[in-house]
């Protein structure tokens, strides 16, 4: 894919199209508004630019404080290697702003940031032998000779680890392409694409050579996540029906669609064809155990339990066969509604013992066997952002793959070809405004944003301060915002903050994070920044609640061996069950006689009477347990997130009437497995998180 360097610095060459800066083997991905504050700044050379103009035109009509652009500026001088306090590059002006003071040529050709090696080669021994014109001829044969020695080594040996390689793009289209599987042959791309529209998934194949792109699909409902048969004239496929997920195999001459079988639950969106071609695995649940990987005969559609993993986990998914199929990898998820997951592998036998090959406890985003047969690629955020990394079969320590991109997942290899997907996006904070606020008019606007990604917003009890979680500054941790100023509140360094609860009094902040493979309950007092464990045993303990009197703090936990709902006391060590046959993520009601929570493996909300102790009702049929912490309860009703097929819209249900209606039918679909709607008591306000900038991309090594 081709591309114009618009300016270059030095040995920087600054592509805006790509949101990428490339200086000779490196490669630094920015975020969207940090190129749009680097634009801003280089289009007006010398002239000081102001931090209020940079929020005016980079963060327009959304709430954000000078630290954003403090930021953007200090991840641009560490780009450009630029000290501050003798700057080269970017000059700050005190009290005033900000100036581009280095020198910039503007590139008049259309360049290629894949043959930025060579550019930069050119560069560097120009500047060496610019002076004389034997230099001049010197640089003519050494850079000639350069590109000859580049283009036969890429074609004609391995890559080494030891470069920093610039992926090939394979697709650059409008919507998100993702779930990228490799042919047996490696010579084709399955992938799943939702269309220049954004509004449909379906099955494609792409040939890698010559850029063919074949639509094998058609329906209206979503297919998704495509497997190749073993002879590679077939895929297996899911696809979306009266919303649920049915296996289908497909022709790769585009015949008829085959439905082959229909799940249990919603699966997770993942399959694997064995080699002989006779099984499919895929994760499945039954009997409110946790998800299993399933084994179904495609000839006699025998259904069969592969793994079983502990009632404490959240189950087993992503399986992948061995390219002999004598090995099953796969994921095991321990913490309910997130990414964070371990590898295992298990041999393909009925009452095999899977053998646990890392202890991550960070998110894991897709995993193939590499051509050699001996390891395992996948990807993780263990360095902070998803990247690709190699572990052998053995085991031992994870090595980065040196792949000049963030945010890496689904990788998928065959011949020594490796293809993934690519995602670029941000996550920010959106408010809607009620009918009454507005004269009739229901409106949303952003509210908080960064160059990082928000979530987990959670409104105070008076309905103005907001706390959410962010990766503004490279880490997750809490902010707060109150009046317009956002400031830090936590230092935790946590692998993940997954859910932030307000006491009554608004003076402090209850939530859970999981540090060092242990999920634990923290409380910060606002008023002095003081963090402290307040439930940190030898179990997972998530989602804390506070009681309507502020005594009492409800909390997710397996310590039984099963998901229930309990609470401790502040003023003692007394621990109490609440829930018995079930319960996640609860809730007490505003006046305190009743719990409200879900159950992670069912649809709907259930209602518990406190004062009773009668049996839980089933209030609400349509909440889905995805959304354990999109949901809010007020004195009059509960707000939650609905959704329907590929729409999602903001519900209310009215306790005393028991009817439900829509509030607000958001634009875009909402994370699931993590909280991403909060509302104020009085029920005019509503914050939820959506993502933005979203784009998804497919990326190609040959030769790997």
């Amino acid at each position: 894919m081709q591309t114009q360097a618009i300016y270059i610095y030095k040995n920087w060459h600054i592509y805006p199209e790509l949101n990428r800066i490339i200086k000779e083997d490196q490669s630094f991905q920015l975020e969207p508004k940090v190129m749009q504050v680097l634009l801003l700044l280089i289009k007006t050379p010398a002239e000081v630019v102001s931090k209020e103009a940079i929020m005016q035109k980079v963060w327009k009509d959304t709430i954000v404080s000078e630290v954003v652009v403090s930021r953007s500026i200090s991840h641009l001088r560490k780009i450009f290697e630029d000290n501050p306090d003798t700057p080269e590059v970017i000059e700050t002006i005190r009290t005033r702003g900000y100036r581009w003071i280095a020198p910039l040529t503007e590139s008049p050709k259309k360049a290629d940031p894949a043959k930025n090696n060579q550019i930069s080669l050119a560069y560097k021994i120009k500047d060496l032998f610019s002076k004389s014109r034997i230099g001049m001829i010197l640089l003519s044969f050494i850079v000639l000779s350069g590109m000859w020695f580049l283009f036969n080594q890429s074609n004609t040996s391995s890559v080494s680890l030891q470069e920093n390689i610039i992926p090939k793009a394979l697709t650059a289209f409008e919507g998100t392409e993702m779930n990228p599987q490799l042919s047996p042959s490696g010579e084709y791309v399955a992938y799943s694409w939702n269309g220049n529209q954004k509004n449909n998934w379906d099955i494609y194949i792409l040939h890698i050579n010559s850029g063919k792109n074949i639509r094998l699909t058609h329906a209206l409902e979503h297919e998704i996540y495509p497997v190749w048969s073993p002879k590679g004239d077939r895929l297996a496929y899911l696809k979306l029906e009266e919303n649920k997920w049915h296996i289908y195999t497909i022709s790769t001459l585009g015949d008829k669609p085959l439905k082959v079988f229909t799940p249990n639950n919603k699966p997770h969106p993942d399959l694997a064809w064995s080699t002989d071609g006779k099984n499919l695995l895929f994760s499945d649940q039954y009997d409110e155990r946790p998800h299993a990987l399933y084994q179904l005969n495609l000839k006699t559609k025998e259904l069969l339990a592969f793994t079983n993993p502990p009632s404490q986990s959240w189950g087993d998914f992503d399986p992948q066969f061995s390219p002999n199929g004598k090995q099953v990898i796969f994921t095991r998820l321990k913490i309910p509604g997130s990414l964070i997951r371990d590898l295992y592998i298990t041999k393909f036998d009925a009452g095999a013992i899977p053998r646990k090959l890392t202890k991550e406890d960070q998110e894991i985003e897709g995993l193939c066997f590499s051509s050699d047969k001996k390891s395992i690629i996948y990807s993780s955020n263990r360095s902070g952002t998803s990247r690709l990394w190699k572990l052998p079969i053995s085991g031992g320590t994870p090595k980065l793959l040196p792949l000049s991109e963030n945010h890496l997942t689904a990788p998928s290899q065959s011949k020594h070809t490796l293809v993934f997907q690519r995602k670029v996006y941000d996550s920010d904070i959106w408010e809607i405004k009620l009918p009454d606020q507005l004269e009739g008019k229901t409106d949303n606007h952003k509210i908080l944003a960064s160059t990082g990604i928000e979530t987990n917003p959670k409104l105070a009890p008076n309905g103005k301060d907001i706390a959410f979680v962010s990766l503004r500054d490279g880490v997750q941790e809490i902010w707060i915002s109150k009046d317009g100023e956002v400031q830090k509140l936590t230092e935790l360094k946590a692998n993940q903050i997954n859910f932030l609860s307000w006491s009554p009094s608004g003076k402090k902040m209850a939530f859970s994070a999981r540090i060092e493979d242990q999920s634990k309950i923290f409380i910060s007092h606002l008023e002095n920044s003081v963090t402290i464990e307040f439930l940190a045993d030898e179990h997972e303990n998530l989602i804390p609640n506070w009681s309507a009197d502020g005594q009492w703090l409800y909390f997710s936990s397996n310590r039984l061996g099963s998901w229930q709902v309990w609470k401790k006391h502040f003023q003692n060590d007394q621990i109490q069950q609440v829930t018995f046959e079930g319960g996640f993520a609860g809730k007490e009601s505003p006046n305190g006689k009743s719990l409200y929570f879900i159950k992670r493996d069912k649809q709907g909300l259930w209602q518990q009477d406190l004062v009773s102790q009668s049996n839980p009702v089933k209030l609400i049929e349509d909440m889905d347990p995805t959304d354990w912490g999109s949901w809010e309860v007020t004195p009059t009703g509960v707000f939650y997130l609905q959704r329907k097929m590929n729409k999602a819209s903001v519900a209310f249900f009215d306790l005393e009437n028991e009817t439900t209606s829509i509030i607000f039918e958001l634009k875009r679909l909402i994370n699931r497995n993590e909280p991403s709607l909060t509302v104020s008591q009085d029920g005019k306000r509503i914050l939820y998180v959506q993502r933005d900038n979203f784009q998804s991309d497919l990326m190609m090594v040959k030769d790997f």
